[in-house]
């Protein structure tokens, strides 16, 4: 769990995704006491970003969480993936995305190769971009091998009021 009380067990994304136990999907829960400081860099393995708890000790989510990039950064960081056979699997869930900003892609995340995105009850709104997508860009690898990216919005997800040179939500 992530968050900045004192039964949290770490206190950013970036350092749930990289130290917490392997496992075939790793599942970071976020306490909407938890405050975003810098942009969050995701290990390449299937992950669930989970908002909505008052506290990290709490094991039923309601509302959303908020992550404010504060128009400083882009908020998810993540390397290109490049499977075949498979996608790499990011499922933000519960959660309220603002004030993500990038000089090139993607205010909130750029993805390339074969990551699928899955959004659930998100809204991400006032992301900015000066090239493409506002909110989410994503790109298929120069590998034509490679499978493509997928984005799936879904369950009372809202995207709104994101801007950029291209695309102001979403841009591919």
């Amino acid at each position: 769990t992530v968050g900045s009380d004192g039964s949290c067990q770490y206190i950013s994304i970036t350092e749930a995704s990289f130290n917490a136990p392997g496992s075939d999907e790793l599942i970071i829960r976020v306490a909407k006491n938890y405050s975003l400081n810098s942009l969050q860099v995701l290990d390449d393995r299937d992950t669930t970003i989970r908002g909505g708890y008052d506290v990290c000790t709490d094991t039923t989510a309601s509302g959303k969480t908020v992550l404010d990039g504060g128009g400083s950064n882009t908020i998810f960081v993540v390397t290109e993936a490049a499977s075949t056979t498979e996608r790499t699997n990011l499922k933000l869930i519960d959660l309220e995305i603002t004030g993500g900003s990038s000089n090139t892609s993607g205010g909130v995340i750029s993805l390339k190769g074969s990551w699928f995105l899955g959004l659930t009850n998100v809204y991400m709104h006032h992301n900015t971009s000066n090239q493409n997508g506002g909110a989410i860009y994503v790109e298929a690898s120069a590998d034509p091998s490679v499978l493509p990216p997928n984005v799936n919005v879904r369950v009372n997800s809202i995207i709104s009021n994101n801007s950029a040179d291209n695309g102001g939500a979403i841009a591919c």
